[in-house]
């Protein structure tokens, strides 16, 4: 007697990486370009580079960054806007979809 085959539910995972930045420019577009090819969404938090950082996380929009907030570094802001990229990484949709 053949055994009836189970159906099998795969939970697809999702990875979001929360990049804090401050003047990465000379390796953030290495990065993003890493984490994009392995499937894996981004939000950027900028402490408020001036080198370049801001426009090349902006290249990856619709490429893996799900958002990219300027921030002021003290210790509270950060703790909110995490907060908040986390709750809206959680409601997107998943990159490529």
């Amino acid at each position: 007697m053949r055994k009836k085959a189970r159906s099998v539910h795969v939970n697809m995972l999702r990875i979001v990486a929360i990049i804090p930045v401050y003047n990465e420019a000379d390796i953030l577009d290495q990065l993003l370009t890493h984490l994009q090819q392995n499937g894996v969404a981004f939000v950027i938090l900028d402490g408020g580079s001036e080198d370049g950082s801001i426009e090349i996380a902006q290249k990856y929009k619709g490429r893996g960054l799900l958002d990219h907030k300027v921030v002021k570094r003290y210790y509270k802001r950060w703790g909110l806007d995490l907060e908040d990229s986390l709750q809206m990484a959680i409601t997107q949709s998943p990159v490529g979809s």
